[in-house]
């Protein structure tokens, strides 16, 4: 299902995206999704099944400002109007739109999407370097544009002075939202968003609440999301605990009942191939991740199939990325993607297959709108033929064998 995202990686005033549907109930809201925002890294999320709430604010999540009728004073004019409105409301990170239970149910009740998440609190500000994405100037650069500080003496939430605890506030989201979509019939099913972050306690406490939240709204919830993870500087090993952990104790419990997991950030869940297969591993049904995305933006080529190598360049572990910015392109003729390894590839990677390896390199030598278009393109149909290797080789009883090739072992 494609999914519109308002959101705008440059900073510029995006539009108000559950106003205009509001006002447009006529418009197609399912179909409204296109590729014309490009080149931008983030500006775009299509997905099979949906988060109405990723156009609120860049990191992904709202960040809740207060619970009660008292509207502290922060930048935006509703704010210093005191016109915000009453119960539980939350705000982008940039403070450029409120947010509410009824607003978001307001653009289901619209687009009429088969799955919808409940709203989440997670602090996605310290994050590692995860091993798979490029270290460099450019990717310090970027990951600077959409990183915020934290103040690393105190693990405690907070916005500006106003303390809270995510825990606690994602499940007043969750249980706001329940009651509100059931109350007025609003098509679809709820997501139930849980934090993936904390002590063996804390998770089982979480299966808990999510398991008597299921017991209570019954088909109302279609599956569990897991959400925050990498949350203060998480490893790529501490993700695959815990959602092994919380993937576990969910499908013991609620086995009919499909596992999310969306991250909360751009660069939570990397979506790197190995941490993939591991999540998948785990029990989690679909991953959402901007990789290809990230990958473009840095300015590399995903190859996960190893196919940019010559056969005299044969080497045993996987490639998955080459910069285009390599200085032995220039006079390179030679399309990127050398020869095919993989049926997928050879079926949905078109654009690494058509241009010579000195365009790609002239188009981001001269900054060229035109290159991050084509990689990111590039990059999205190798990550497509990526999965569809995963779902033969689930048929096909190989899975193990394909962790492997992408050392992915836990």
């Amino acid at each position: 299902m494609a999914v519109l995202d308002f959101w705008n990686y440059k900073g510029t005033r995006e539009p108000d995206g559950a106003a205009f549907f509001e006002q447009s109930p006529g418009w197609n809201a399912r179909h409204y999704c296109n590729w014309e925002a490009f080149p931008g890294p983030l500006v775009l999320s299509i997905r099979s099944a949906l988060s109405l709430f990723d156009f609120l604010e860049h990191h992904g999540h709202p960040v809740i400002v207060r619970d009660g009728d008292v509207v502290p004073a922060m930048q935006s004019s509703a704010r210093k109007e005191n016109k915000a409105p009453s119960g539980l409301v939350g705000d982008t990170r940039g403070s450029r739109m409120p947010v509410t239970v009824d607003r978001i149910l307001n653009l289901q009740q619209v687009m009429q999407c088969e799955f919808y998440e409940t709203l989440y609190e997670a602090n996605s500000n310290l994050v590692a370097q995860s091993p798979m994405i490029p270290s460099d100037g450019r990717h310090a650069r970027f990951v600077d544009a959409i990183s915020t500080t934290a103040d690393a003496e105190d693990s405690q939430d907070s916005v500006g002075n106003y303390r809270y605890d995510a825990e606690s506030r994602t499940r007043q989201w969750a249980e706001r939202m329940l009651d509100a979509a059931r109350s007025r019939s609003v098509p679809g099913r709820v997501l139930l968003s849980m934090l993936a972050h904390g002590s063996e306690t804390q998770l089982a406490r979480s299966v808990a609440w999510a398991l008597e939240q299921t017991s209570c709204y019954g088909s109302l919830i279609g599956g569990f999301n897991i959400v925050g993870l990498g949350v203060d500087g998480a490893s790529s090993t501490d993700v695959y605990r815990l959602c092994s952990t919380l993937g576990e104790k969910l499908r013991a419990n609620a086995p009919h009942l499909p596992v999310f997991c969306t991250g909360g950030s751009a660069r939570v869940v990397d979506g790197s191939p190995p941490l993939v297969l591991r999540l998948i591993a785990s029990g989690v049904d679909l991953v959402e991740s901007r990789y290809p995305f990230i990958m473009a933006e840095c300015g590399y080529a995903l190859d996960l199939f190893n196919e940019s190598c010559s056969p005299e360049e044969e080497v045993s572990a996987p490639t998955l990325y080459v910069s285009v910015r390599n200085g032995s392109w220039v006079k390179d003729a030679r399309p990127f993607l050398l020869r095919c390894r993989s049926p997928a590839s050879e079926r949905r990677c078109r654009i690494g297959r058509k241009y010579a390896r000195a365009y790609w390199y002239h188009l981001f030598q001269v900054h060229e709108m035109l290159g991050p278009i084509l990689l990111i393109l590039h990059n999205v149909q190798q990550y497509l033929a990526f999965f569809d290797e995963i779902q033969e080789a689930i048929r096909e009883g190989s899975f193990h064998a394909l962790c492997t090739r992408f050392q992915a072992i836990p």
